[in-house]
């Protein structure tokens, strides 16, 4: 509809590939994120909630609470509007790594930690915690560092380390 627009960033590139993103402006993702937080708020719904509006942020969030099915607790969804080439590039990173051991140690041990920060209230991002992704990277980096370490850096499984994927 003409409201996202092709950018080419010439600081965007990396190893001779140039990012092209695809961005919806500020005023159009808070008007997106408001109708959308509108429309849920008149669901009426138990099961899914508006949380929290974050729209003054560089990147405007809507956050939600829902209701895990069978009643197991509360699944919280944080909607931002936009598209980027790179978004998703870490996380594709960090699964490639921890797909890269093969017994599963590494990845039990970032949900564990993720289990253990929320439990703490440290992975509460809007009262200045760190976000469970933040506590992943840091399990990643302490497997890396050990004396004998426990998981290569990213440059080792990839001879193709493309933030692309």
């Amino acid at each position: 509809r003409g409201t996202a627009r092709r950018q080419r960033s010439p600081s965007a590139t990396r190893g001779g590939i140039e990012e092209m993103a695809d961005s919806v402006d500020k005023r159009r993702a808070v008007a997106l994120l408001k109708r959308l937080a509108e429309a849920i708020a008149g669901l009426g719904s138990s099961e899914l909630r508006v949380a929290l509006r974050i729209f003054s942020a560089q990147v405007p969030v809507l956050r939600l609470h829902g209701s895990a099915s069978g009643g197991g607790g509360k699944v919280v969804i944080d909607i931002s509007v936009g598209a980027s080439l790179f978004r998703g590039a870490c996380d594709r990173c960090v699964h490639r790594l921890l797909r890269a051991d093969g017994y599963g140690i590494s990845a039990a041990l970032c949900r564990l930690v993720k289990v253990w920060a929320k439990r703490r209230r440290l992975s509460e991002t809007v009262r200045g915690g760190l976000s469970s992704f933040s506590f992943v990277l840091l399990v990643i980096f302490f497997l890396q560092n050990l004396p004998q370490p426990r998981m290569p850096p990213y440059e080792a499984i990839s001879s193709s380390a493309t933030v692309a994927g």
